[in-house]
């Protein structure tokens, strides 16, 4: 899976920031955490700079350990969580389902 977002510079000075991708499985058979952290990109950017950072997220980034500790993944609905950091008012949203 693919997952593109746009990163803009707002402020006057050249800076750094951290996309930082995050999977949610809404309905698992077990308990997840609520936010799991499945890569990051370090994107300096100039003074009113904008540039689209690319997450490639394989099945892995779904995957959970289940209770025969084995890695899978269930098919249903996730969030993908994208922001500076984990906290909800920096984050964009998107939903996607897994089909079984």
């Amino acid at each position: 899976m693919a997952a593109c977002v746009d990163i803009e510079n707002q402020g006057t000075r050249s800076g750094v920031e951290i996309a930082q991708p995050y999977v949610n499985d809404l309905y698992t058979s077990l308990s997840t955490p609520s936010r799991q952290l499945r890569s990051f990109e370090r994107m300096p950017l100039d003074p009113a700079e904008r540039r689209t950072v690319r997450f490639e997220l394989g099945p892995e980034a779904l995957a959970f350990v289940d209770a025969d500790e084995r890695e899978a993944v269930e098919p249903g609905e996730f969030e993908l969580l994208v922001g500076p950091s984990s906290r909800d008012e920096d984050l964009l949203r998107a939903r996607f389902r897994v089909l079984g």
